[in-house]
């Protein structure tokens, strides 16, 4: 059955498409057949993972478990559907149900938290935990819903933050609210360590290397554990350490208190820290009734099972597999692993998958690494199957897939080359090449075979950030490529084939500009854009505007030169959160159908870091500044790399689309079914108090963490000054006095730990949590 998911776009600007092309008619298609390796693709489109995190979840209303799929790398979400076939991984991608999911970043684990039958989202912002109340409807795409939920703010208890908070008690009659709190770089775990009903969460702190329980305790208190109602029970769960140079646990070493090492302990201060970076699954793996850890660390590619052989109230960890599973073949996934313990087949025995999470110099291909378990849920029996879950049905080709629609054999039938940033090697490096997809269909139902994932030479055997882009440069009829680079260079590749309806013979040429730097992760664009028969070149890189080169070459060879490039090409601009923009153009002449015209209006389509894809047109032909923005839509991929062509023989411009993971999608000119974009963000109070929005805090606090003191500033009011407390994590007052701006407050006497620092002036009382290491 053919799949087509049509996309509603958010208007940002009101434009009457009578005389234009309607951005509104794209639409998601995932039904093109793919062939790798003898293998028929059964998800080719779904866009391929880097950092995935696994949890499930009904979607449709089966009452069978599906799966949603967290990039961490990518911010996106893929929900699979689950055919339910008894000892069988059966699932298919079906892409209508993502638009219901709130934009997340750091991880995304499911957890019905409330009881209702409906899987909840845990998510991440600087620390702070996310929850997103799944409020669903029915089984239908569009039925799927998701409301974040608001607690009360550590800034102002009157007041209702977005993120979960709880109370701290200073002591036995006084307490402040402050987050629960799970650095960027970790997994939580979210289990019911103590099986009374209601979700416990195991995070480690900042800077620690033990691991803090917060019990829930809504059971205890309300008689239902329906609720997040959080108490901090310490920072010693389990009462072990993690050493600081090598992936292994101390046991008994770890103190209760805000300090989780004593002098005493095996680790000293001296030793530093833990690495910077956890991930936490929490079972019982050796059938005794009790939770046992399973930890991953940021430096390592193994996991650790550490067995617990305490009680329910007070975990011991007593042994530990360093290597786990030392029985079979142990994990090693580059690099950062998460483990993740779900059914995967069907047969009522929960799996166990190990994926990277690393942000940053991890395997982004064959990188997710099944394990299926012949035993029970208690005691699992893990026997590796393949390192490529899920991702043996679909394409994936590293990191930041960049396609190019061109006719490779002279068949007359769009092929498929894609470039990539590249897939990291062992040795530390990313390796980039050209593959080449063969499409094997007809002109109106498009097929690609896998040729080959390394088709053309490169000048650089270390060049990355492969960006292919086509068209005649030498004005001999025959299609040649220009090739930008991550480190700013353009390649021009002549095509030397005797005849335009021969395959294509590419080979590299040495210009005047293959040296010369143009910026950095260039994505070329063809195009005559000062219509002198010539093809310029329009270019986006990792800023957040397009710049246009003129060809200053002849019409037999082509020249370019950094030094006349006009910046802010078309007046457009796009950059994601970290700055950069990472724009993708495309630039052709359609008629208001879609079809491709060479008197019809011209049009650039870009494609952005943001994963929107924006559709410009009317530019300005003297200062090639200014243009109409007629729309932009979201498409689901972070760094969307865009090629145009006829896929389906209708004379109409289609898309294909790379994802930063490494996969690519497709976009036809009309057609079917409604993908909704991104729900606005939607709150919810958790009591009876209408909403309010999130009160930030004026008050700054740095350096925090600190190792001997701080300075105050952002006090509001009366002479600029307030009265401010300090609290040790266990409650005693160590510190009363007024200040004002720029007062320095010496920590020095006291030990490293957490601390609460509570000011107040006439702005109001705000509660900041100071580090001291």
């Amino acid at each position: 059955m053919k799949a087509f998911y049509f996309l509603i776009f958010s208007f940002g600007y009101l434009v009457t498409f009578g005389q234009y092309l309607d951005p509104r008619s794209y639409g998601r298609y995932d039904s093109i057949q793919v062939e790798a390796f003898g293998n028929n693709y059964k998800f080719p489109w779904a866009g391929g993972f880097n950092t995935p995190q696994f949890s499930t979840i009904d979607l449709n209303g089966d009452n069978i478990d599906d799966l949603f799929v967290f990039d961490r790398d990518g911010f996106v979400v893929r929900t699979f559907l689950n055919g339910g076939t008894a000892n069988t991984i059966d699932y298919t991608y079906n892409a209508e149900y993502e638009s219901a999911y709130p934009l997340m970043k750091d991880y995304a684990l499911g957890y019905d938290y409330n009881l209702d039958g409906k899987t909840d989202i845990f998510s991440s912002f600087n620390g702070d935990f996310m929850v997103y109340k799944n409020v669903s409807t029915g089984p239908n795409p569009e039925d799927h819903a998701f409301k974040l939920q608001k607690y009360k703010s550590p800034f102002d208890s009157t007041k209702y933050v977005d993120f979960l908070s709880h109370k701290y008690y200073l002591s036995a009659n006084r307490y402040i609210y402050t987050n629960v709190f799970n650095t960027n770089a970790d997994i939580p775990g979210l289990v019911d360590i103590d099986d009374d009903g209601d979700m416990d969460i195991l995070a480690f702190g900042n800077n620690a290397n033990s691991i803090s329980l917060y019990r829930n305790i809504s059971q205890e208190t309300y008689g239902r554990p329906d609720s997040l109602d959080y108490r901090w029970e310490g920072g010693c769960w389990g009462h072990f350490a993690e050493d600081a140079n090598s992936f292994r646990l101390y046991f008994g070493s770890c103190k209760s208190g805000g300090n989780p090492v004593s002098a005493s302990s095996p680790i000293t201060r001296s030793t530093g820290s833990r690495h910077t970076g956890s991930t936490i699954l929490i079972h019982d793996f050796d059938d005794n009734g009790l939770k046992d850890l399973v930890l991953g660390d940021v430096s390592f590619n193994s996991l650790l099972l550490a067995f617990n052989n305490g009680s329910k109230a007070d975990a011991r960890m007593t042994a530990q597999d360093t290597a786990y599973p030392r029985y079979n073949k142990s994990v090693d996934v580059q690099m950062f692993p998460a483990a993740y313990y779900l059914d995967f087949n069907n047969d009522g025995k929960k799996d166990f998958i190990a994926a990277p999470n690393s942000t940053e110099l991890f395997s982004n291909i064959d990188q997710v690494h099944y394990y299926e378990n012949s035993n029970k849920n208690t005691a699992p029996v893990l026997d590796f199957k393949g390192n490529d879950f899920l991702l043996d049905d679909m394409i994936d080709l590293g990191s930041d897939a960049h396609p190019l629609l061109i006719d490779i054999d002279g068949d007359t039938l769009l092929d498929l080359i894609v470039g990539n940033r590249g897939v990291f090697s062992t040795i530390g490096i990313y390796e980039s090449r050209i593959a080449y997809y063969k499409n094997v269909g007809t002109k109106t139902n498009p097929s690609f075979k896998l040729i080959t994932r390394d088709f053309l030479a490169l000048p650089n055997a270390v060049d990355t950030g492969l960006y292919p882009t086509s068209g005649d440069m030498d004005n001999d009829g025959d299609i040649d490529l220009i090739m930008g680079t991550e480190k700013g260079n353009f390649y021009y590749y002549e095509n030397t084939a005797a005849s335009p309806s021969d395959s294509c013979q590419f080979v590299i040429r040495t210009t005047s500009f293959s040296n010369l730097v143009f910026g950095k992760s260039l994505r070329p664009t063809l195009y005559d854009v000062n219509r002198d028969g010539m093809l310029d070149i329009v270019c986006g890189d990792q800023t957040a505007q397009l710049t246009y080169y003129e060809n200053v070459g002849t019409s037999s060879s082509p020249d370019f030169l950094p030094t006349t490039a006009i910046n802010n090409y078309a007046g457009f601009s796009s950059n994601d959160p970290w700055g950069k923009g990472n724009l993708s153009p495309v630039m052709v002449k359609l008629d208001t159908n879609g079809k491709v015209d060479p008197n019809g209006k011209e049009y650039l389509f870009v494609g952005t870091g943001t994963g929107y894809i924006y559709v410009v047109s009317d530019i300005d032909t003297t200062s090639r500044t200014f243009s109409t923005v007629l729309d932009s839509f979201y498409v689901y991929a972070r760094n969307a790399s865009i090629t145009g062509g006829d896929l389906t023989g209708d004379a109409k411009l289609d898309f294909i689309f790379g994802h930063k993971t490494g996969g690519l999608s497709v976009l036809l000119k009309d057609g079917g079914n409604i993908i909704v974009q991104p729900p606005a963000k939607e709150e919810e109070d958790t009591t009876s108090i209408p909403e309010t929005k999130k009160k930030a805090g004026t008050i700054q606090v740095y350096p925090n963490p600190t190792n001997s003191s701080f300075t105050i500033n952002g006090i509001n009011g009366k002479n600029n000054s307030a009265h401010i407390q300090l609290y040790g994590v266990n409650g005693k007052l160590e510190l009363d006095a007024e200040v004002s701006n720029n007062a320095e407050i010496s920590m020095t006497q006291l030990s490293n730990g957490i601390y609460f620092l509570q000011v107040k002036s006439e702005a109001g009382v705000e509660t900041i949590k100071i580090v001291k290491q």
